[in-house]
C-alpha cells in the first residue's frame, strides 16, 4: 500500500512539472520519470508510532549514504527501557532547534523574543501543566 502512494506522490510531482509551461524540463526531473522506486527494508522500522515522520524522515536524510548498512543510530521500537522513545525525544528537540535559531527563519526574533517573556512569567509551570491537558484531550 505505502508503494502505491509513494508512486502516486511522485507522478503527480512529474505531472505538475510537465504541465508547468514557466519550467522547462531538465536533466534531473528525466531521471526522476526514469527512475524505479526501491522501498528500504529498515530493522528500524516501527509498528506502533504514526506521528514522527518527519523526524525519520530528516534523520534518514542526515544518514542516508548508499552505503550497507545503513547506520541511523535508531534501536528497535520494542526494545528495553523506551531508549527508541528517547531518542525520537532528542531528535525532535534538536531540529526544532535548528529551525527555530537558524538565521532564514523570518519569524525567529519574534519567537526568541517571546520565549523570553515567556520564561520570566512566574506561572509558566502552571500554564505549561494546562497546555498539556488541553492537548490530550485533542
Amino acid at each position: 500500500m505505502y508503494m502505491l502512494y509513494l508512486c502516486k506522490a511522485i507522478d503527480t510531482m512529474l505531472l505538475y512539472y510537465r504541465d508547468r509551461k514557466a519550467i522547462k524540463p531538465t536533466p534531473a526531473i528525466k531521471v526522476l520519470e526514469e527512475s524505479e522506486i526501491e522501498r528500504k527494508e529498515m530493522e528500524w522500522r516501527t509498528l506502533t508510532n504514526g506521528i514522527d515522520c518527519e523526524v525519520f524522515t530528516m534523520r534518514h536524510m542526515e544518514t542516508y549514504k548508499e552505503k550497507t548498512p545503513w547506520l541511523t543510530g535508531f534501536v528497535n521500537e520494542d526494545e528495553v527501557n523506551n531508549r527508541h522513545n528517547s531518542q525520537l525525544h532528542l531528535l525532535r528537540h534538536r531540529y526544532i532547534s535548528k529551525i527555530i535559531l537558524s538565521e532564514y527563519n523570518m519569524e525567529r526574533q519574534r519567537i526568541i523574543k517571546e520565549t523570553i517573556a515567556f520564561d520570566k512569567r512566574s506561572d509558566k509551570e502552571r500554564y505549561i501543566k494546562d497546555l498539556d491537558k488541553k492537548s490530550q484531550r485533542g
